[in-house]
């Protein structure tokens, strides 16, 4: 298991490396660590960027918001989650709405094709 100073140099290396700040699926590829070992770490990717590169909150743009989606919708699950979205992306949910002007979560996800899954809480049963 890597100490947390050798993820947060990984974290700096890949920043290096590539031409944008490490997105999570970033780590997939350029990462000598699994993702998991960052998960055990921090509670988010987010919080993992703060501490590494200092960085504060996010601005996005609307196809930033289209790209990243794509992303979780073929790395992570099928049906991306908002909680996904926000353990996942450097991103948090106001910026979805406030810096890209979508309506809804499920806005953004349709807008690149992604099949809503109707979620109901356990206990519960349509009819």
């Amino acid at each position: 298991m890597p100490t947390r100073a050798e993820l947060l140099d990984d974290i700096r290396r890949m920043d290096d490396d590539l031409d944008h700040t490490p997105r999570v699926v970033d780590v997939l590829h350029a990462s000598e660590y699994a993702r998991a070992e960052f998960r055990a770490e921090w509670s988010s990717w987010r919080a993992a960027i703060r501490d590494a590169l200092g960085q504060q909150p996010f601005e996005i743009s609307r196809g930033e918001v289209l790209s990243r989606t794509i992303e979780l919708h073929e790395t992570v699950e099928a049906d991306p989650s908002i909680q996904t979205w926000t353990e996942e992306t450097l991103y948090t949910p106001h910026a979805i709405y406030h810096h890209a002007g979508f309506d809804s979560w499920t806005d953004a996800k349709q807008s690149v094709g992604i099949v809503i899954w109707h979620r109901t809480k356990p206990g519960t049963r349509e009819d």
